[in-house]
């Protein structure tokens, strides 16, 4: 049992369908939260089955896991929106971003009506770009929505306005759970893997997809906000002038605690960085106004 005068904490999961039981295990395993509740299609299939790894693992602290409703978001200090849509082989990468974005509008919107008032993490990809999309549906402060992981490798393939997306990451010089921050198209890439020696090369899909899953890095995130830790790490945040951009969401590295981002840190970058920030956010605001966002000024935007 709990102590009394110990506040119980909760973090929701919406979204089960693709969701590997051992990330969850991995939440569980951080030390934080006291409950997991799991939302949505597929969520008694994903809970029992994290229940069998539970047990036969050196879990050894009170912890409830359970399958629930949307109502059960309520009180969670954070939700991780991790909504996936299926993609058809013959289905162009812009009509797949439109329903993608469609599904995070409705499952947020769900969530804020169920009456949700924590942090939201988007864990959906592209991520800067569902991050903004929540963002704007929610209507939350930026700093409670908060974006884990890279659009790299999902962007690249939007060919709408060019041949080969531009890319930014902020990611190179932190630990290695973030590295599915860098992707084999980012100018960081070579160097993040021979900073670290954990990772080997053979993980890498050279074709540009992310090979660290999101598993350590969500718990680590998590843990940082449930402690308030207070710690700077690499993820999505809405810019608001911070690298010479406003209006977009960008990998940066952040202070993270209670409420989310406390703030954006802003790092030294070159010329060459700078124009690569400056082409990466236009390029974003492109896409932005392709999913038509009904209330965002991109005029207003740099």
């Amino acid at each position: 049992m709990l102590e009394n005068n110990t506040k119980t904490t909760r973090v929701a999961i919406v979204g089960c369908v693709g969701i590997d039981p051992f990330d969850a295990l991995s939440l569980i395993k951080s030390g934080r939260p006291d409950e997991m509740v799991l939302i949505r299609e597929g969520n008694e299939s994903l809970a029992e089955k994290i229940g069998l790894l539970v047990a036969k693992s050196n879990v050894s602290r009170d912890f409830r896991l359970f399958a629930g409703e949307l109502s059960d978001s309520v009180g969670a200090e954070i939700a991780i929106v991790s909504t996936s849509v299926p993609e058809s082989e013959k289905e162009p990468p812009a009509d797949h971003l439109h329903r993608t974005a469609n599904a995070i509008r409705g499952e947020v919107r769900s969530l804020v009506d169920a009456g949700f008032n924590g942090v939201m993490l988007v864990a959906t990809s592209p991520i800067d770009l569902m991050s903004f999309v929540a963002k704007d549906e929610s209507r939350f402060p930026s700093e409670r929505v908060i974006g884990l992981g890279t659009s790299v490798d999902y962007v690249a393939r939007l060919t709408l306005y060019s041949t080969r997306a531009n890319t930014w990451c902020s990611g190179m010089s932190f630990d290695p759970v973030f590295l599915d921050h860098c992707d084999p198209i980012c100018p960081h890439f070579e160097s993040v893997v021979q900073k670290t020696s954990v990772v080997h090369l053979n993980d890498f899909d050279y074709g540009g997809n992310r090979t660290c899953g999101m598993a350590t890095c969500v718990a680590r995130i998590c843990q940082a906000i449930l402690n308030d830790e207070r710690e700077i790490f690499p993820v999505s945040a809405y810019v608001n002038g911070e690298y010479d951009e406003s209006g977009v969401y960008m990998t940066v590295p952040c202070v993270i605690g209670r409420n989310g981002i406390e703030r954006i840190v802003k790092l030294p970058t070159t010329a060459s960085e700078k124009l690569r920030i400056k082409a990466y956010a236009a390029e974003l605001r492109e896409l932005l106004m392709e999913l038509q966002s009904p209330s965002y000024d991109f005029a207003s935007a740099n």
